[in-house]
């Protein structure tokens, strides 16, 4: 999507709570992971897994880091927002969202952090993970088996003050 051809200047009709509950998402360290927390999947003291336990449960799960974190952290602006939405709104409501989240995020981890725009049905998804291991790629060697279109941010990319980019 060209951004040049966007306009950011587009307004929008939505309730404080819809914006509240999109730009309030709780995110948590676990493990040194940064996971989207929601209400009620708060784990008990004992239910907690050890670090070994955490382990070896992601890597027969999930393999890699990246794969983990990736899963955890999955944002949908549809299902914060209660009306009809283009692609073009999703987007530049989801940048908008995580120029607001990178200024969270930086402040929880010295990682890099990736946040992936992907594109499916004419939904938009948020993902994003830390930089784990620089060889690391969401994506397989054979980019032409990517059937989805995709945006990738990095944040040093995006600026940590949102109000002053308004």
């Amino acid at each position: 999507m060209d951004s040049k051809m966007l306009d950011e200047n587009k307004q929008f009709t939505f309730t404080i709570k819809q914006l509240t509950n999109l730009f309030n998402i709780q995110i948590e360290k676990f493990y040194d992971f940064l996971t989207i927390s929601y209400e009620g999947d708060r784990d008990t003291e004992e239910d907690v897994l050890s670090y070994e336990q955490f382990e070896e449960f992601r890597k027969k799960n999930f393999g890699s880091k990246r794969n983990y974190e990736t899963s955890c952290n999955e944002v949908r602006i549809i299902d914060y927002i209660n009306q009809q939405l283009t692609v073009e709104d999703q987007y530049l409501l989801g940048k908008s969202f995580i120029q607001y989240l990178n200024s969270r995020l930086t402040l929880m981890t010295d990682k890099r952090i990736y946040y992936l725009l992907s594109l499916e049905e004419d939904i938009l998804t948020i993902f994003f993970y830390q930089e784990w291991d620089t060889n690391d790629t969401p994506f397989n060697e054979n980019l032409d088996e990517y059937n989805n279109p995709v945006v990738i941010y990095t944040s040093d990319e995006l600026p940590n003050n949102i109000i002053n980019n308004v």
